[in-house]
């Protein structure tokens, strides 16, 4: 069997998880016998991973483009229900990224992407979030191959009722259109269901799984001074403002805590400003974006982790925290919630509640430790190899199927959650 696969970057060029998770399932998934090939807007040269071959679309299009807005049925609203001008495809080589081209980089990753592997031969199409739907819906066309569209995150979770539509529209005709629909969380799978129509005969659950990790930094952390970290981008849908929130609320209580915000973002200079103008400059730290080396070290300065975010379909950086002996607090509109039943749940809005939580975590030595143990439990269960026994035998029952409307009966449908 052999998978050409979409995403929009991969280790060792990073925005977010999507890389992240890509680069672990792939692994996975070559390790139990699948020929895989990923196609990337760029390839920058030193993406690598065992088993995968590499390869990038051409540097200009040729033919017509495929990109196009179609009316979607849904039980609530249609997805382009105002006109929105589709995107004029880049011309020239792609930067990949998430620069101010995006939309015109999807639209022409879309049209070049059947000239980029013309050559090779693949029995299905498996495409990673709105920017590779597109391309994976003129591959269905246009060498009839089931598409299996991987929802990371949907426009509604990343802006709200501020989203881009024709960020939407694109969502809505591919996950129409897709043979199934594979979600990274049950939560987020009763939000596609609810907001796109997707039936439950087409929809699953498999959630991520982290990466091992080599021995964790020695802990650095200071008794008396605690220090709370926010790690990730620093966007609407992470909640940076609740955060500030939190942190204003703990430094009444805690006068030496310290706190960390990780990551870059759209919302970045604002969170500064925000710091400065809340009393919280001498408290409040923004690194940018870290890996490697310098994230390990924010891991071992770190007491708790705290991800307060709006909507967060699944959210890798509490597991790696679990992994690095750092107990975590979370939004309930977190997806990794459903991994980790034992761990501390806040409402995002409600910073006071969530500060308690955390504040509970660091005067409370048996609470910290019950959540470390229960955490390493459950991270048991989230590992790769196990996402990719579920995607290969997702791959069998729709390849079985023969593919299209065969396939949309798969056995074992994802249950909707009660509500």
């Amino acid at each position: 069997m052999k998978v050409l696969m979409l995403g929009w970057e991969f280790p060792p060029h990073l925005s977010g998880g999507l890389g992240t998770a890509c680069q672990g399932l792939s692994r996975a998934l070559t390790g139990q016998g699948l020929e895989l090939c990923f196609l990337l807007p760029r390839l920058h040269g030193d993406e690598s991973s065992p088993g995968v071959s590499f390869c990038d679309v051409p540097a200009d299009s040729e033919g017509e483009a495929v990109a196009e807005i179609v009316a979607v049925a849904s039980p609530l609203r249609p997805y382009a229900d105002r006109w929105v001008e589709p995107p004029v495809a880049k011309r020239g080589p792609l930067a990949g990224g998430y620069g101010p081209d995006l939309m015109a980089e999807v639209t022409a990753f879309a049209d070049r992407s059947a000239k980029a592997v013309e050559q090779e031969t693949f029995d299905l199409v498996h495409a990673h979030d709105w920017m590779t739907w597109p391309a994976a819906l003129h591959l269905r066309r246009h060498r009839g191959v089931p598409f299996v569209a991987h929802v990371h995150s949907c426009e509604f979770d990343r802006n709200g009722d501020r989203g881009h539509a024709w960020i939407e529209a694109c969502e809505g005709e591919a996950l129409a259109s897709a043979d199934q629909v594979v979600c990274v969380s049950r939560y987020t799978a009763d939000r596609v269901a609810e907001r796109y129509g997707v039936g439950r005969n087409r929809l699953h659950v498999i959630h991520n799984g982290v990466e091992p990790v080599p021995a964790a930094l020695p802990r650095r952390t200071h008794p008396g001074r605690p220090t709370i970290l926010f790690l990730g981008r620093v966007t609407f849908q992470k909640g940076p403002r609740h955060f500030l929130e939190v942190a204003a609320h703990l430094s009444e209580r805690l006068p030496q805590a310290r706190f960390l915000l990780v990551g870059n973002g759209d919302l970045l200079a604002e969170m500064v400003e925000l710091a400065a103008d809340s009393g919280l400059a001498r408290k409040l730290f923004f690194p940018g974006f870290l890996q490697g080396e310098e994230l390990e070290k924010v891991f071992a300065l770190a007491d708790v982790l705290v991800l307060p975010s709006v909507s967060e379909p699944f959210g890798l950086t509490p597991l790696e925290a679990l992994q690095r002996g750092v107990p975590v607090v979370l939004s309930r509109r977190c997806g990794v919630a459903e991994a980790l039943p034992h761990c501390l749940l806040a409402d995002p809005g409600n910073s006071a509640d969530m500060a308690e939580k955390i504040l509970a975590v660091l005067q409370r030595p048996g609470l910290r430790r019950f959540l470390l143990r229960e955490g390493r439990r459950s991270l048991k269960k989230l590992t790769w190899d196990r996402a990719a026994g579920q995607w290969m035998e997702l791959y069998q029952r729709i390849l079985n199927g023969h593919g299209g409307d065969a396939c949309r009966e798969a056995p074992e449908p994802y249950p909707m959650s009660p509500s």
